[in-house]
């Protein structure tokens, strides 16, 4: 009867040690928890690209607007946001600024471009020691001058 009540005793033990561990492990959070997939999301991000006028001609102002979303589509704030800007592979006429948030992911700023052409646009986010690069274009038109008037001699002065 020692012996049945001690294999008893040891089942019972056994039984109790189990539980206690399943107790442990389903009071883990899951692997992918949202700390974790947060992460994963700020980690990329992309740039969408407009100007203001939406056809900026040669010496010009012109407003660079980006919006940066992550991977999920959120607007993206706090970001360090440069732009790298060339005409192909010409350094003259290059110029390099900082973008400035406005909020909701909105970053902008001013520049004006000496040549027409298409012109490389190299952005560079940083966000809590993540990077991302993207090369976009702006395409800069001729200023178009006004036609001048002629004036047509007059007959009867014969100017």
């Amino acid at each position: 009867m020692h012996f049945h009540t001690s294999v008893i005793a040891a089942v019972a033990g056994l039984a109790m040690l189990i539980s206690v561990g399943c107790k442990s492990r389903s009071s883990m959070p899951p692997e992918s928890s949202s700390f974790n997939s947060a992460r994963v999301q700020s980690a990329s991000f992309r740039f969408s690209m407009m100007t203001e006028p939406a056809s900026p001609t040669v010496s010009s102002p012109i407003l660079l607007k980006v919006h940066i979303s992550d991977a999920s589509g959120q607007p993206v704030d706090g970001a360090m946001l440069r732009a790298n800007v060339s005409l192909g592979s010409l350094s003259s006429g290059a110029q390099q600024l900082v973008l400035e948030g406005r909020g909701r992911g909105d970053y902008q700023g001013w520049l004006v471009l000496d040549e027409a052409g298409r012109w490389d646009v190299n952005l560079v986010g940083t966000k809590d020691g993540q990077s991302r690069e993207q090369g976009l274009t702006i395409d800069v038109e001729r200023r178009q001058e006004p036609p001048t008037e002629t004036l047509s001699p007059d007959p009867s002065t014969g100017n």
